[in-house]
């Protein structure tokens, strides 16, 4: 995502915003999948993927699956723990 945010011009808050917001328009899901394939895909293509696989409203199938790997990925879910790695957990000083 960090591609998509360089290209788009927003910062990782603004990507956040918009991902919690869950209000995606298909210029935005273009520019997300153009970023993740690294320019191999031209917006034709990812359009047509799109249209493939339902359109921006299907309830299953490969965009969906797109956008929840993006969302799993980058947004942290405040209701679950985090878990540290035993390297960063906080150590206790005795004094």
């Amino acid at each position: 995502m960090m591609q998509y945010c360089e290209r788009q011009a927003v910062d990782l808050s603004g990507l956040l915003e918009q991902l919690a917001s869950l209000q995606l328009n298909i210029k935005t899901l273009v520019a997300m999948v153009f970023a993740a394939s690294n320019g191999e895909w031209d917006e034709a293509g990812i359009c047509d993927w799109i249209d493939e696989n339902g359109g921006i409203f299907a309830k299953d199938g490969e965009v969906v699956d797109f956008v929840n790997y993006v969302l799993k990925n980058t947004v942290v879910n405040q209701s679950e723990p985090i878990e540290m790695a035993p390297s960063e957990e906080k150590k206790s000083v005795s004094l």
